[in-house]
């Protein structure tokens, strides 16, 4: 009569306060640890993006808006501004060099290919035109 009220409750106590001890001490740390270690394991790496992000979204992202138009400042001024400047000499030479330097040498050359060779040469034909001079300034005197 006195062993299951007196004894057993002895017996059978530390079974029933096992998961209680067992719980906390044993397998609750298990439990708790991850949520423990997380913010040491897990957390720099989530704050260190955050960290990194200016210095990978300022290059990438937003320092190419910021430099791209100074890049792009060649390729708007130049055509635009420099360009003409370079290309005109070259777009104004066929005006100039055409009439006052080609097209001479052209009519030259077509006039005395023109002339019948044989009877008279260019340099009879300077001596020619300085008699001419020579006989002009004479009739006038």
């Amino acid at each position: 009569m006195v062993l299951p009220y007196m004894v057993l409750p002895y017996m059978v106590l530390p079974y029933m306060m096992l998961p209680y001890v067992v719980l906390p001490y044993m397998v609750l740390p298990y439990m708790v640890l991850p949520y423990m270690v997380l913010p040491y394991m897990v957390l720099p790496y989530v704050v260190l993006s955050y960290m990194v992000l200016p210095y990978v979204v300022l290059p990438y992202v937003v320092l190419p808006y910021m430099v791209l138009p100074y890049m792009m400042l060649p390729y708007a001024v130049l055509p635009y501004m420099v360009l003409p400047y370079m290309v005109l000499p070259y777009m104004v030479l066929p005006y100039v060099v055409l009439p006052y330097v080609v097209l001479p040498y052209m009519m030259l050359h077509y006039s005395w290919s023109m002339r019948d060779h044989s009877s008279t040469t260019p340099f009879e034909a300077e001596n020619l035109l300085i008699l001419n001079v020579k006989l002009a300034s004479e009739m006038k005197q």
